[in-house]
């Protein structure tokens, strides 16, 4: 099969960019949480609301539109945005229409062209390292039946120049997105969750990690564990410290008002000890199935397509 090529995807999480968030509908009691996150990421930040493109699904990083540059032109590539998932902790506020019309809101402001592609995923399943990896579930393959798995490595090779790691989910997960699982805290830095308490998760995140360290272990990334917590509840995501945030220096860090969230700080201060670290209280956010990362969508703070550039000039 001949792929050609796309363009290269784009990252602006660890340079520091301009951080997207949508304004949490009222019912949903977010409004401190995404209040405090909002300041401490001032001014690199754009609070979108439902007065200006009635949005509700405050989930972006699932739906916003991932930025892409070939030969010096850069534009907006939208995989389709049909969750796979159905709890009712998630679903109360993930919306298709909501997230196509913040789409286009992105799209105006950025003054970037839009292209759709008959890709089904959600960005919380892409977990990339700004340069050359990009991991995964096999949850992807589930939704995208028209390759295999080696096919769809090659296709990402060929499309992008990334290479494609897919790693397995755990069964009782019902979200299934990589980066409930892992997250890069650095091009060469990869957490992975890591647990305890819990039999059949510590099992499995252990296979992971093994997993992950064989396969990015060789090319010089150094594969990390970060401590998390197992709560009662399946679809909350409390207990999970691998789904921070990082825009630039400052790294937003989930807290559940436990011993563990000095831990998980202190975890990544020995590794990157230059970094800004700041706990965002994420119990209430929690409980709707993600934190931080889930929340938040980032584009380089000067972004135009060579339209727009030509128009200036």
């Amino acid at each position: 099969m001949h792929v050609r090529q796309l363009g290269r995807l784009v990252s602006a999480e660890f340079m520091g960019g301009t951080a997207y968030l949508v304004r949490p509908p009222r019912r949903a009691g977010l409004e401190d949480t995404f209040r405090e996150i909002a300041d401490l990421l001032k001014p690199d930040v754009v609070l979108l609301d439902e007065e200006n493109c009635w949005l509700t699904d405050f989930w972006i990083r699932d739906w916003a539109p991932i930025l892409l540059q070939a030969k010096g032109a850069r534009f907006l590539w939208c995989p389709k945005y049909e969750p796979s998932y159905a709890e009712p902790s998630a679903a109360a506020f993930t919306d298709a229409m909501s997230a196509t019309r913040g789409i286009e809101a992105i799209a105006r402001r950025l003054k970037l062209p839009l292209r759709r592609v008959p890709l089904t995923s959600e960005g919380g399943n892409f977990v990339y390292n700004g340069r050359d990896v990009l991991i995964v579930t096999k949850q992807f393959m589930l939704c995208n039946t028209g390759l295999d798995a080696s096919g769809w490595v090659a296709w990402f090779k060929a499309a992008f120049g990334v290479r494609l790691v897919a790693i397995e989910y755990e069964k009782r997960d019902p979200i299934r997105h990589a980066d409930g699982y892992c997250r890069f805290l650095d091009k060469d830095v990869l957490m992975v969750a890591s647990y305890d308490e819990d039999k059949e998760m510590k099992d499995f995140h252990n296979e992971l990690f093994d997993c992950l360290v064989g396969k990015l272990g060789p090319s010089g990334i150094a594969v990390l564990r970060l401590p998390c917590f197992v709560t009662d509840s399946l679809t909350s995501a409390a207990g999970n410290y691998v789904n921070f945030y990082r825009n630039g220096r400052k790294v937003l860090v989930p807290a559940y008002g436990v011993g563990m969230d000095r831990t998980a700080v202190a975890t990544l201060k020995r590794v990157r000890p230059d970094l800004e670290y700041h706990q965002i209280d994420c119990r209430r956010l929690a409980a709707y199935g993600g934190v931080l990362n889930c929340i938040t969508a980032t584009y380089p703070k000067q972004v135009a397509s060579a339209a727009e550039v030509s128009r200036r000039r």
